[in-house]
């Protein structure tokens, strides 16, 4: 009734949901997905984001059963982020001192860039798009990153109060303006969470919708954080590829330690770094760039550098090897 008005009055989005191999549905033809059936199987939260994540303008949906169960780990991700969150929130004080650490002011900010995305989104009808930026911030920052860091606040007993009580508020704050942002998606388990927080009112329904101007953004934090996380992904690079054990203590050198001397426990607990030195290349090493800056991790004692030596030869030799093949293929006419 409403796509007659402004301003939808020139806007018609039509889309289909077909089946995976992009049949129309039938009775006759053994392909239809009843609806209330998958309700039953998987809610109808993580229907809707299917369904939304799935509408790209002007091609008809295929059914995936695959992706949708993809968007029940979401939820179940979401619900177990809170749960943690919740935990915390239990000795948060809203008008008690805080201090906001880089990691704070960062998730913040990349909150407010979600939220311009997401805006953006959904004010040119991409709602798919919208669905995804949710996605990815909700399982890429806050609980793959964020939450992490946020332990080195919560957690440790050199941290202060008002370093904690900060945590506490940036978790409540995120996951505030989380909710309220994936409500037009998910509205069952956001008004259940939104039931949950303290400090909330009424129904999610009748809250604002989050605006970019409720986020300041912080430049340096960014810079900061980012930095780290390269770091981070580096090292667990390495680990990976040489089979450390990621409980075995590393050490890491690197000429300006300056950039990352600020974030200890962050890099002992998301990367197993122990200790951080000043300096280049002495023995047995690996190595990674991160913003232009070299990084060392003393391989002495940590690997068995004769195998590892062995280990790259075979793969050298399997590059040369597939180069050898390639340029066969390319020489022949």
């Amino acid at each position: 009734h409403f796509m007659d008005q402004a301003p939808f009055s020139d806007v018609y989005i039509h889309a289909l949901v077909r089946d995976e191999n992009g049949l129309k549905m039938s009775k006759t033809k053994g392909n239809v997905v009843d609806p209330l059936e998958r309700i039953n199987e998987i809610g109808a939260d993580a229907l809707r984001m299917t369904l939304v994540a799935m509408e790209t303008q002007g091609r008809d949906i295929l059914w995936n059963n695959q992706r949708a169960n993809g968007y029940v780990k979401f939820q179940n991700k979401m619900w177990q982020a809170f749960r943690f969150t919740m935990m915390h929130l239990e000795e948060y004080d809203v008008d008690a001192e805080r201090t906001l650490s880089a990691y704070d002011h960062w998730i913040l900010a990349r909150t407010g860039e979600a939220v311009k995305r997401v805006r953006g989104a959904l004010d040119n009808y991409k709602f798919n798009e919208a669905a995804g930026e949710i996605y990815a911030f909700t399982w890429d920052e806050l609980c793959d990153w964020y939450l992490e860091f946020s332990k080195g606040s919560l957690y440790s007993e050199e941290a202060s109060e008002a370093a904690k009580q900060g945590a506490r508020h940036t978790l409540w704050t995120v996951f505030e303006s989380l909710v309220r942002l994936i409500h037009p998606i998910m509205p069952f388990l956001s008004e259940e969470i939104w039931q949950t927080l303290p400090n909330t009112e009424g129904s999610i329904v009748s809250a604002p919708y989050p605006k970019v101007s409720d986020f300041p953004s912080d430049p340096e934090s960014l810079r900061q954080v980012a930095t780290i996380q390269e770091v981070i992904k580096s090292i667990r690079r390495i680990r990976a590829d040489m089979e450390i054990s990621p409980r075995l203590p590393i050490g890491l050198r690197t000429k300006d330690p300056s950039a990352i001397s600020n974030h200890p426990e962050a890099l002992r607990d998301l990367a197993g770094v122990h200790s951080i030195e000043a300096g280049g290349r002495t023995g047995p090493a690996s190595t990674f760039v991160v913003n232009g800056a070299p990084y060392f991790v003393p391989l002495e004692g940590v690997v068995d550098v004769d195998a590892e030596r062995a280990r790259l030869d075979k793969v050298i030799a399997k590059v040369d090897a597939d180069i050898g093949f390639l340029n066969k293929k390319l020489a022949n006419k």
